[in-house]
């Protein structure tokens, strides 16, 4: 599952599946949903990455880029059916991602 802060899509992945493809596949569901307000209007990989949540002591919940060339079970070695979170990159900010705070549901 990739979440939004507010838009999840569903897709079945492989655990030998690399994140690049992964990638491929969310763009598509994106431009699906170009009337949505809570999804900015995309049309490369490049404007957007796949993230994992990690639950820091004394920081809470981080957002850490997953490398485009890792596979579904190496990022996922304990929980696979956990989410991947979407980071937008923002042209303001010269190409720096941000994420709105996604909803801790685990």
């Amino acid at each position: 599952m990739i979440k939004t802060h507010k838009t999840t899509i569903f897709f079945p992945a492989e655990r030998e599946d690399k994140f690049e493809d992964i990638k491929k596949r969310v763009l598509s569901a994106l431009t699906q949903f170009n009337a949505e307000k809570d999804v900015p209007p995309v049309t490369s990989t490049d404007e957007f990455e796949l993230c994992v949540s990690r639950k820091v002591p004394g920081k809470g919940l981080t957002f850490e880029i997953i490398d485009p060339d890792k596979r579904v079970n190496e990022v996922y070695m304990s929980k696979p059916w956990d989410y991947a979170y979407i980071k937008f990159r923002v042209p303001e900010t010269r190409g720096e991602c941000s994420i709105d705070r996604a909803d801790d549901e685990g």
